[in-house]
């Protein structure tokens, strides 16, 4: 009986981690996105002729 709930421990851990690596690599891919975003946006008012600020 104490094998049993072990391995339901271990399945629990598992998934446990498995859902913290999903969670990770959603985090990761959200903030490359805002940071492609931010970066490309300050390109473009560089690249922005002074005639289109005014």
């Amino acid at each position: 009986m104490s094998y049993i709930c072990t391995r339901k421990t271990e399945l629990g851990y598992g998934v446990m981690v498995t859902l913290q690596i999903l969670v990770l690599s959603f985090q990761v891919r959200i903030l490359v996105a805002q940071h492609k975003r931010r970066l490309f946006s300050r390109l473009f008012l560089v690249m922005m002729p002074k005639a289109a600020l005014d």
